[in-house]
């Protein structure tokens, strides 16, 4: 409450004002809050003279002006000086004394409409004239200072009518996003100000709206896709005859002569003036028009709406948007631009086969090369180094076993001969003992000159020794040991996942982004959650509170959303191969909240100016933590090589079970709000196909096949890995989403049907180089499936591209949602038994994006 200022010089000046026109005292009264329904003139009168409305207030205006308020209320008052306050007990005790200071008679306005107990008491006690008709002639003019409240007004309305209007020619009119705009920034005016007058009003042609600034009251309403020529020229002829000095009468009636004489049928009460009440007076009764009246003319009937505000100078001027019939006449035309249409058609479509070209050539160049590189790849795997010098290797003299390594050190001889985790098959214990590690094997087929230059050459992964047996009392204990290290690294189930041997480099004094807590793909439940500070570090970050680093060479992607009243601000590091944080995780996201957790009991009027410094409140707050947010990514740009990405509004979709609002950045399609995460790179897809394109169906599902990184045999036992699906897209963002990706130098098409795309990949798999020789994707290319009349010749097309693509199916039923599950036992991951063979080892290198599947 003590936000709230009085001013002092406008109350003397409007009380004297007022007590000089009525010629006696004037008694303003207002109820409860439950008793204002709505807003009348005795609300306007203390608006008018204090700025603010005092529910169960009392004030007299005379010689000496004097409020009958609460104690609260007393204290906001006592900055009128010349006002003498009089409290008001809160057991009415005093009442009596109160109704002794009080005349015979006042003038009080609308004296029949006031409720509440609290005000009928107060005029029973009293003689009432009303006042209602003179104290609206002073409320016909108006001084600079309600001008300039009048105009901003009429601005706030002029905007959100241009926001309305675009709703309506989308044909999805929504009032939240104009209430949304009641809390965004318009340049004149503060909308922190502004109110609805009345509920906004709205058909699928047509918007009313009107906006209260600091009090003051201003209305407009359009129509679309109507012809409201004769409505603007009746507009302009009224216009014409508002003059000084003219009655307002005349007005009126030469209106309705215009009308009759032109056939016109409007609303009656079609111009009246407009101010602290959203209708004050209308032009059929007579009074005087002065510069500074300030009246709306609406022209309403069953086929259009037209209203503007406007304020009399030397000649009408408009205080809302000032335009004309043919703005609102087939704006955006029922017939399409087909030239404009086709020629942005046929760019689409050449730069679709300029795409479709390079990528044959590419993939071509990867297959050859893959196929030519065969047998070497079938001999060579990577080189697991457990320490990268000798030096670091543990000399004990005894059997080590490593677990920051994953590596065990075996004594032979002199020597410390480290082994990884991986090349370790079985580990048994026979007589308490004896400890025998069993080696993987090389694998079966080759000849032993092969076995001889392989072993030569020192770079598989897999030893040439088949066991080691060692005798020692904790044999037990280092067998249990040796199992719990093969567990751990089963978890990783690629050695392209294993952690780097890089050590964060710890900065003396490393920049910070504080108060922030921590989330990832994986959902903690009741875990408590733990406020920390995420720091910039030379060479990662560091979130010292949970004990997670992540280096920059393990971060692909960088996100960063500001936050606002529903969502808070992220920073989200995407990264390229998984962590152990309570289980592998690829998205790891560190957010602050604004919200305060305060409820407030706004369902008394009398609370709403403090539930509007509890939303200024929350506002600043969020606005203080999303400029902290953007100076840490500025830092982190300046300071490293990463580009930050903002995601942009997008379209709504099913990447998983949830529909949620897909965004868009220049490399990537994202939803970051909630776990699961969604990161798809534009990079890694080969080509995007839209299924169930048909014309009474209002969603279509969008797939993405990924590029293949490989071998032939890993992807013939997993092909979903190449698969990403977005279900249930809304028709209305297809094209749209066409036009980013085709910007972004991304291949589509589509089909009227769904596929069996594991069929598909496994068919182009068995021969990819002829699949790319001859045309790849052309045939369902978009361009050449609409040249076919019949859903069979799109069969075939797609026949022809692909040699056996018999087993392909158009079952909708056939194709599900992306999820984490594990696929059918014909596409089964692979086995992570310690008798699996060094074969599956080798595939579960590449089963880096598990959870992006699509199943039969």
């Amino acid at each position: 409450m003590s936000m709230i200022k009085l001013e002092e010089e406008r109350f003397k000046r409007r009380s004297k004002e007022i007590r000089k026109h009525l010629g006696g005292p004037l008694v303003v009264l207002l109820g409860k809050g439950q008793d204002v329904l709505e807003f009348r003139i005795n609300s306007a009168l203390f608006i008018y003279l204090l700025g603010y409305e005092f529910p169960e207030t009392i004030l007299i205006v005379d010689d000496t002006c004097t409020a009958i308020t609460s104690q609260k209320k007393s204290e906001i008052l006592k900055q009128i000086s010349c006002l003498n306050i009089v409290v008001r007990n809160k057991d009415n005790s005093n009442m009596d004394e109160i109704y002794g200071m009080l005349r015979n008679s006042y003038y009080v306005a609308d004296s029949e409409e006031i409720q509440g107990d609290f005000c009928r008491n107060i005029l029973e006690k009293i003689s009432v004239s009303d006042a209602t008709e003179k104290l609206g002639e002073i409320f016909l003019t108006k001084d600079d200072e309600e001008i300039k409240n009048s105009k901003a007004s009429g601005m706030a309305v002029s905007a959100l009518m241009k926001k309305g209007m675009e709703m309506l020619w989308d044909g999805a009119f929504e009032k939240a996003r104009l209430e949304e705009m009641m809390n965004s920034n318009v340049d004149g005016v503060d909308m922190s100000l502004c109110e609805f007058s009345f509920p906004v009003e709205y058909t699928r042609d047509r918007v009313r709206i009107g906006v209260r600034y600091n009090g003051y009251c201003s209305e407009a309403s359009r129509t679309i896709v109507t012809n409201m020529e004769e409505a603007y020229m009746a507009q302009e002829y009224i216009l014409g005859l508002v003059r000084e000095g003219t009655d307002s009468s005349t007005v009126y009636s030469e209106g309705e002569k215009y009308f009759a004489e032109n056939g016109l049928v409007f609303d009656p009460d079609f111009i009246y003036t407009i101010g602290l009440m959203s209708k004050e007076r209308s032009f059929k009764n007579s009074f005087i028009l002065r510069k500074g009246c300030v009246f709306v003319i609406r022209l309403n009937n069953e086929t259009m709406s037209l209203s503007n505000t406007f304020i009399l100078e030397e000649v009408p001027e408009y205080l809302t948007l000032q335009d004309a019939a043919p703005d609102f006449l087939d704006k955006r035309s029922r017939f399409r631009d087909k030239t404009k249409e086709y020629e942005l058609s046929m760019r689409r479509k050449e730069h679709q086969k300029e795409l479709l070209d390079k990528l044959i050539e590419e993939r071509l160049e990867f297959y050859r090369n893959l196929s030519d590189s065969g047998k070497d790849e079938e001999k060579k795997e990577d080189k697991i180094v457990p320490y990268g010098k000798e030096s670091l290797v543990p000399r004990q003299g005894r059997l080590v076993v490593d677990f920051s390594r994953e590596s065990i050190v075996v004594p032979i001889g002199s020597y410390a001969v480290p082994f990884h985790v991986s090349s370790i098959k079985s580990i048994a214990v026979t007589d308490e003992k004896i400890l025998r590690i069993n080696f993987k094997a090389e694998p079966k087929g080759r000849d032993g000159a092969e076995e001889t230059e392989h072993e030569q050459g020192g770079e598989s992964t897999q030893s040439t020794i088949k066991s080691i047996s060692l005798r020692g009392n904790n044999s037990r204990e280092l067998a249990e040991e040796i199992n719990n290290l093969k567990k751990i690294h089963s978890t990783r189930k690629t050695a392209g996942e294993a952690e780097s041997f890089e050590e964060l480099k710890i900065s003396q004094r490393p920049l910070s982004l504080t108060d922030v807590y921590m989330r990832t793909d994986i959902k903690t439940g009741s875990r408590r959650r733990k406020v920390g500070s995420l720091e910039l570090h030379a060479n990662g970050f560091r979130f010292k509170e949970e004990n997670v680093v992540i280096l920059f060479s393990n971060i692909r992607h960088i996100f960063f959303s500001e936050g606002n009243v529903e969502t808070n601000a992220i920073l989200h590091l995407h990264l390229l191969n998984p962590i152990i944080l309570g289980g592998k995780v690829t998205n790891v996201q560190f957010y602050r909240e604004a919200g305060s957790g305060m409820i407030y009991d706004t369902m008394k009027r009398g609370d709403e100016h403090m539930e509007y410094i509890i939303e200024k409140e929350e506002e600043d707050r969020q606005e203080a933590i999303n400029q902290q947010f953007r100076s840490f990514v500025n830092i982190i740009e300046s300071e490293t090589d990463f580009k930050v990405q903002i995601p942009k509004t997008g379209f709504h979709g099913v990447p998983f079970r949830e529909n949620v609002m897909i965004k868009q950045t220049h490399e990537c399609l994202v939803s970051l709000d909630e776990a699961p995460y969604f990161v798809l790179t534009l990079e890694d897809v080969e080509v995007v196909n839209f299924e169930r394109v048909v014309l009474t169906v209002k969603t279509v599902d969008v797939l993405f096949i990924l590029k293949n990184k490989y071998p032939l045999d890993v992807v013939m036992k997993n092909k979903s890995r190449l698969l990403v699906s977005i279900l249930s897209v809304d028709v209305q963002s297809v094209n749209k989403l066409k036009e980013y990706l085709d910007s972004n130098n991304i291949l589509f098409m589509e089909t009227s049907a769904s596929i069996r795309w594991n069929n598909v990949i496994g068919s182009i798999m068995k021969d990819p180089i002829s699949f790319y020789e001859d045309g790849a994707w052309s045939g369902l290319m978009v361009g050449d499936s609409e040249e076919s009349s019949e859903d069979e010749e799109l069969e075939t097309s797609e026949e022809s591209n692909s040699s056996e693509t018999e087993d392909l199916s158009t079952d909708d039923e056939d194709v599900s949602d992306i999820s984490s599950e594990d696929p059918s036992e014909d596409e089964s991951d692979y086995d992570s038994s310690d008798d699996e063979d060094e074969e599956d080892d080798s595939e579960e290198e590449y089963d880096q994006e598990p959870g992006k599947r699509r199943k039969n």
